[in-house]
């Protein structure tokens, strides 16, 4: 038996962030994001 993805929707849309670990949110395109892998 294989797997299959499961696709969950939110119905939110993507503003284009990110969540950080210790709260607050960041741009996906920024800097930051990029420096933390």
């Amino acid at each position: 038996m294989g797997s299959e993805a499961v696709k969950i929707y939110t119905k939110k849309g993507d503003d284009g962030t990110t969540g950080l670990w210790y709260g607050g949110r960041v741009e996906k395109s920024g800097l930051r994001t990029d420096a933390y892998g």
